[in-house]
């Protein structure tokens, strides 16, 4: 939301005012200013049931149906009001697949319940935002009814990612004391296929590849554990692979701009941000095949099956042999991630929103 309310020209679409509720900590991360005002109640501070009791029975007293339109970017609402706008940003409770990856039957019962709550908003919805065409058809097959007027809208790009594609070197150049380095950035969890990533990367150095792997992002605790117990199998020595945890926002662009290429195993994606990040730093790219992501990347990498080591071990391959097949798919990454724009995306979003609004009030 930072991102799409620091990119908004509201007098463009005739809004006076963007309220934004949230917690306090939500608000300190927030865009505050001109039409962009701040709004905060003490539920919003506490558990989940005084959350939605606020959602039911306060928040709808403070709309004046005639005037304002309800935008719910989570996608998930228990306000009974009428005018409203949800976004679909999270493709698991759709995914029933990737649910069962958790052992935990808790998760598993979070995303049904996420599912059916959010599926709820959609129908109540006077419109609806998603961010891949991938996630609306998703939505669509479990809804029982038709969904309200939709727009799929892609996210932005934050411009300090962007970074001219290096001049690629012959794989030649590299060796195992100085090895090309192939970068993964996102959490660590049963989705995202780190292990299968690292047993690849082992399956090059045992062929002669001067490759090493680095891995970054936070991690749920048993897919971290089932990591280390990869990284420890396949490089007991700690030679090729490095899990460096979290970095901050303010300092990703340059782990990917230290990189060589770049590497990503999810299985299950609303959209790829991250994915849209390594194609803006100019890197190669192989990437999973599943979910959203082609339609993100396009026929700008090179793809693998992410529950296949031998799949991914192939992708990556080709890409360190093939020296202009690397220039060629970097350049293109690059060039296809700068029409990603947070301004394009504020533009398409306060036009549906505003779109919606004027239906709802017959004035189209």
């Amino acid at each position: 939301m930072s991102e799409l309310l620091g990119a908004v020209d509201p007098e463009e679409f005739s809004f006076s005012t963007i309220q934004v509720w949230a917690s306090k900590m939500t608000l300190s991360r927030l865009p505050k200013g001109g039409v962009i005002q701040h709004a905060h109640h003490p539920a919003l501070e506490q558990n989940i049931a005084l959350r939605t009791l606020w959602q039911r029975r306060l928040l709808p007293r403070s709309l004046d149906p005639d005037r304002d339109l309800l935008f719910v970017p989570g996608g998930l609402s228990l306000s009974p009001y009428g005018c409203m706008v949800s976004m679909a940003q999270n493709l698991l409770p759709f995914d029933e697949v990737e649910q069962e990856r958790f052992a935990n039957p808790r998760s598993r019962l979070r995303y049904q319940l996420l599912r059916w709550g959010q599926l709820r908003t959609f129908e109540q919805s006077g419109g609806a935002i998603f961010v891949s065409e991938y996630l609306q058809d998703a939505v669509a097959q479990h809804s029982a009814q038709d969904l309200p007027p939709s727009r799929v809208i892609h996210h932005g790009l934050n411009q300090r990612f962007l970074s001219s594609p290096k001049v690629q070197k012959r794989i030649d150049d590299y060796s195992l004391d100085k090895p090309f380095t192939l970068l993964y950035v996102s959490v660590v969890n049963v989705y995202k296929h780190q292990w299968n990533v690292v047993e690849a990367v082992a399956k090059l150095r045992e062929s002669g590849s001067p490759i090493a792997l680095e891995l970054v992002g936070p991690a749920q605790p048993s897919s971290l554990e089932r990591l280390n117990e990869s990284i420890s199998r396949h490089d007991p020595e700690g030679k090729f692979v490095t899990y460096r945890g979290a970095i901050p926002f303010e300092e990703l662009h340059k782990a990917y701009q230290a990189a060589d290429g770049f590497v990503f195993a999810s299985s299950c994606e609303s959209f790829g941000q991250i994915l849209l990040e390594a194609m803006a730093s100019g890197l190669p790219i192989a990437s999973s095949n599943m979910s959203s992501l082609p339609e993100v990347l396009g026929d700008t990498g090179l793809y693998f099956d992410p529950l296949k080591p031998d799949s991914i071990a192939d992708a990556i391959r080709t890409l360190l042999v093939d020296v202009e097949l690397r220039q060629t798919l970097a350049s293109a990454a690059f060039e296809r991630a700068k029409t990603f724009s947070w301004e394009r995306c504020a533009r398409e979003t306060f036009g549906f929103l505003r779109e919606v609004f004027d239906a709802r009030q017959g004035r189209i």
